[in-house]
């Protein structure tokens, strides 16, 4: 089955912009409503009714890794614009912003797990500039190595249950070996 690249950006930006931890809750969550309540689901997402199926989470995080961050910061800048001149938070300021709250949160999170290299030289060798080697049990019988992407990631937080997210920054893995190294340093 295939999607189109704006219904998997919507069903990112929805696992976001609702707070859920992955895609999968939503999708559990998905499945569990009553048949009306899904006919909405599906017109947001602009899902046919010979195509009602959300991708799954691996072809979203394919389909992630190869999107250039400035094309995503765009469309993030372009979100919240839309969001200002259609007065989304003054039509429900109620909701989002009670007592005119809101908290701008930055923090980091890893995205695009890899067992195996998905950029490789002629020699097999890993050349993804922005995966970090994560190792887990090391130097036991079931060590194992994920390949991860880290992200720096700015979002208004709305009180109301509503996440908006506005910036993103790849980290390179260069950057999170020196904050490695400098982390174990001071908690030696």
């Amino acid at each position: 089955m295939h999607h189109k690249i704006d219904v998997i950006l919507q069903w990112v930006l929805t696992v976001y912009f609702f707070r859920y931890e992955s895609t999968n809750p939503l999708q559990t969550a998905s499945e569990k409503l009553p048949r009306h309540k899904k006919d909405v689901l599906w017109n947001y997402f602009g899902l046919h009714s010979e195509n009602r199926k959300l991708p799954h989470k691996t072809v979203v995080t394919d389909s992630l890794s190869v999107i250039d961050p400035d094309e995503i910061n765009d469309l993030l800048e372009k979100l919240f614009k839309w969001s200002l001149k259609s007065k989304v938070f003054y039509n429900h300021m109620e909701t989002l912003l009670p007592d005119f709250h809101y908290h701008l949160a930055c923090d980091g999170v890893c995205v695009h797990k890899y067992k195996h290299p998905h950029v490789k030289d002629e020699n097999g060798d890993n050349i993804c500039p922005y995966c970090f080697p994560r190792v887990h049990n090391k130097g036991k019988e079931n060590e194992h190595t994920d390949l991860l992407h880290a992200f720096v990631n700015l979002a208004f937080i709305f009180l109301g249950g509503l996440q908006l997210p506005i910036y993103i920054y790849p980290l390179k893995a260069e950057q999170l070996r020196e904050h490695e190294a400098a982390s174990a340093d001071r908690h030696k």
